[in-house]
């Protein structure tokens, strides 16, 4: 739980990202990202009917022994437990959940910023204009017949 608070406050407290479309109309992002705790036999039936958007701090099932996390087309997540809180050998914080997290928005790799391919120098607390833009135009996070409505109101105008 405490990796995936720390991921989702990440991008909740978050201010100052906007997003501008085609008209010029500039829109301030808000994340209401949550955190909900299933038990171990939730979590095994959503495992088992291959559902989405998990969170698992768990060495197993990761593509390779140098993955420090993974986020998979259904957007499940998984974080290795030496990077679940703070940087392996470190005391400062992983930001590995918070870049699983960023490709479940609908961010890709990127350069710079906080979706780098590695927790490495180039890695930082920034979110790329880029990403910001891939997010919104992903419609992650719009499963919620309101923001469906806003989105088809928003198009129609």
């Amino acid at each position: 739980m405490k990796s995936a608070k720390q991921a989702v406050s990440f991008w909740n407290s978050r201010t100052g990202d906007t997003y501008t479309d085609e008209s010029g109309k500039v829109y301030n992002i808000k994340y209401e990202l949550s955190v909900l705790e299933l038990g171990t036999t939730r979590l095994k039936e959503k495992s088992e009917n291959k559902t989405s958007n998990t969170y698992i701090v768990n060495d197993e099932g990761l593509v390779s022994k140098n993955t420090a996390g993974q986020t998979d087309e259904k957007f499940n997540i998984t974080i290795r437990k030496s990077y679940s809180v703070t940087k392996p050998g470190t005391k400062e914080r992983s930001t590995t959940g918070a870049h699983e997290i960023g490709h479940s928005l609908g961010m890709k790799h990127k350069e710079t910023g906080i979706m780098t391919k590695a927790q490495d120098e180039n890695r930082t607390s920034d979110v790329p204009q880029e990403n910001i833009n891939e997010m919104v135009k992903s419609n992650r996070g719009t499963d919620d017949w309101l923001s469906k409505l806003l989105l088809l109101l928003n198009n129609l105008f």
